[in-house]
């Protein structure tokens, strides 16, 4: 019988004793890392503008308008779900939507200034908003170029990016809730206006088919 000797086995042509479990470990590691981040990165995102670019964000159930006082109700209780939807749970949803692209966009950025920052994210939540009602692929494929983009340039040139540059401007922000404000006013306005006109176009074809 041959004698079996570790050091004459080999793999590939190399010879097995040359690895050892503690390289394997320390490969494998930093690897296992980064491919768990970027699946959790990967499922965010698809979270995240999947419902950003939704048309319909909460699907609430309406009454059908009938005769009379029960019907009127009906109608109120269909009109004040649609109020409440727009005046108290849109501008949460646009706040957490606003913060998610602002980091994003500060981390892209090199030479931007916060406020042009600002106004790319809120631009970019506007368009969206605005595309889910004319079309939701439409809406997708805009609300998901930035963190895409975000990822390819991490993954190609990780050395892109500057935390110590990128975390000062993000204590920066609270210097700007004025104009977040503002900005959160004309995006909740821009929502309310397609909902209203989304309704009305809904109410006149229907009348129209009776």
């Amino acid at each position: 019988m041959a004698d079996f000797n570790a050091t004459n086995v080999t793999m590939a042509g190399l010879p097995v004793a040359d690895l050892s479990f503690a390289e394997f470990y320390s490969t494998a590691k930093p690897l296992l890392f980064f491919i768990v981040g970027v699946t959790i990165y990967s499922i965010f995102i698809f979270r995240f503008y999947k419902f950003f670019s939704r048309r319909d964000i909460f699907k609430l159930e309406e009454s059908e308008a009938g005769p009379g006082f029960a019907g009127f109700i009906r109608f109120f209780a269909r009109v004040s779900s649609h109020a409440m939807q727009n005046l108290v749970l849109i501008p949460i949803l646009v706040f957490f939507w606003f913060a998610v692209l602002t980091i994003l966009l500060i981390f892209l950025s090199k030479n931007e200034t916060i406020a042009r920052i600002m106004i790319s994210s809120i631009s970019i939540i506007g368009s969206v908003r605005i595309t889910s009602f004319y079309n939701e692929e439409l809406a997708q494929e805009l609300a998901k170029l930035v963190p895409l983009v975000l990822l390819g340039v991490y993954i190609v040139e990780a050395s892109y990016f500057s935390f110590e540059k990128s975390l000062s401007f993000v204590a920066e922000l609270p210097m700007h809730w004025k104009e977040f404000i503002y900005y959160l006013v004309i995006v909740v306005g821009i929502e309310f206006v397609m909902r209203t006109m989304q309704f009305t176009f809904k109410f006149k074809t229907k009348e129209l088919k009776e």
